[in-house]
């Protein structure tokens, strides 16, 4: 009392207002009133929503009023109270609307992507299966080719056996009766024996091909000039060195003795 007597402004400055509770019609009206205007909600859950609004801020009251029996305490619940209940929600479920249409095209998006994916991996399985056919005729040729160079390999190998005093190896010419009998055969082997006339075993194209695959090897060895003639000597010689002829005749035939 002595301080309002020392500042009677606090007393005749002051108004008191005094908020009754509003009863249900009051708050579903005002709640209407924020919720129609809302676009975001659908008509049909608007009524829930504004039925929920009422219970909550009359359950706040019920439990204020137990808050005040019990702890001897005042609580309210206010008018005011309310009002921001709803201006709260009514920006909450804008923000969790807008979150959720982010996501739903973040979503949309990948829904997109995925489809653009499933639409190329369709096509890259389409050239797949292309070049799996172009690789099937492809590894044929190949082969094909392998077999063919396998065959040119054996025959290039065994025109290398036939190829006599190469690298130095002894050379056997193994020759049966039947060969025997041939006339221009044996005049051959006569003039192997007899004179060394090697020239008579090769054609002229058997000739060049020899010369050229013992051309360096004729240098090396013997430094001898690279005309064709030098190294064909060459060759003759060695031929006389490593050449050995066997005559395999059948023991109850009478081809040689009929020669």
């Amino acid at each position: 009392m002595l301080q309002t007597r020392n500042f009677p402004a606090l007393i005749n400055n002051t108004t008191i207002d005094y908020f009754a509770r509003w009863p249900q019609q009051a708050l579903y009206a005002v709640a209407e009133h924020f919720i129609s205007d809302f676009k975001l909600i659908t008509n049909e859950f608007k009524n829930n929503i504004i039925e929920h609004m009422i219970m909550v801020h009359e359950s706040a009251n019920f439990y204020c009023d137990l808050y005040t029996e019990k702890m001897h305490r005042s609580a309210y619940a206010t008018p005011k109270n309310y009002l921001d209940f709803i201006h709260t929600f009514i920006q909450l479920y804008k923000q969790k609307k807008d979150d959720l249409l982010k996501q739903a095209e973040r979503l949309n998006v990948g829904i997109i992507r995925i489809d653009e994916a499933s639409i190329l991996i369709q096509e890259m399985d389409r050239k797949l299966e292309k070049q799996r056919k172009e690789l099937a005729i492809k590894t044929q040729k190949c082969d094909d080719l392998l077999s063919e160079i396998t065959t040119l390999t054996a025959k290039q190998t065994e025109r290398k056996s036939r190829v006599i005093g190469l690298k130095n190896k002894k050379t056997v010419f193994i020759l049966n009766d039947a060969q025997i009998i041939d006339e221009n055969f044996l005049e051959y082997i006569n003039n192997i024996l007899s004179n060394g006339m090697i020239t008579t075993l090769y054609n002229e194209e058997e000739r060049d091909e020899i010369i050229n695959e013992i051309r360096e090897e004729a240098k090396k060895m013997f430094r001898i000039g690279s005309s064709n003639e030098n190294i064909w000597n060459y060759f003759i010689q060695k031929c006389t060195t490593n050449l050995h002829i066997i005559l395999c005749m059948n023991p109850n035939g009478d081809l040689l003795r009929n020669r």
